[in-house]
């Protein structure tokens, strides 16, 4: 199936299952509890580590309360909004607030997300990496790429849309300077 064809629907489907399995990683770095001189935590490790009383929202520091509450807001409204601009913006909004409540660290930690959380599951990462919290910023760094890939294809679909639009406005208005220029008897007549 060409991706022109996935409904709007299905598109904002496939973008919630992301942005869920990047708020569960998320989640999960602020749960696991492992000791923090450990040269090697495998994600077995890990996983049995978990203290799920941990990441309660409260106890999450204020940067990162910040950018999940807005990439809630942020994901709630793309769904709801019907115009691509907003929803570019939503976008733009979800990807700057982690830069400016965490800093501007994010912009290298989003480039090495996908690493970051590669190394997390082939247990290739050490204690320091969880208890330093950098699972979580590898998770923002993941919905700060998510942000900027949705932002990037919802604009260039809008703004072919907006240039197809324009060309049959432009061709209509064209096509009836034609007919107003024909003489009266060579001019189209409707049949009622």
């Amino acid at each position: 199936m060409k991706p022109a064809m996935i409904s709007h629907r299905a598109r904002t489907g496939i973008l919630w299952m992301i942005y869920l399995s990047i708020l569960c990683l998320f989640v999960f770095g602020a749960a696991v509890n492992v000791d923090f001189v450990d040269p090697e935590v495998p994600l077995s490790q890990a996983w049995t580590s978990v203290d799920w009383k941990l990441p309660v929202f409260g106890s999450l520091p204020d940067d990162f309360r910040l950018s999940i509450v807005t990439s809630v807001i942020c994901m709630i409204l793309y769904g709801t909004l019907e115009h691509w601009k907003a929803r570019v913006g939503m976008m733009v909004i979800g990807f700057l607030v982690p830069v400016f409540s965490v800093g501007i660290v994010m912009f290298p930690a989003a480039a090495l997300s996908p690493f970051m959380v590669v190394g997390a599951l082939l247990g290739k990462v050490d204690g320091e990496f969880y208890c330093e919290g950098l699972l979580m910023i590898a998770a923002t760094g993941l919905w700060m790429l998510l942000c900027l890939a949705t932002a990037i294809i919802q604009s260039v679909k809008g703004i072919g849309m907006e240039r197809k639009s324009r060309r049959a406005a432009e061709q209509a208005s064209l096509e009836s300077v034609a007919i107003s220029a024909l003489p009266a008897q060579a001019q189209p007549t409707s049949k009622s």
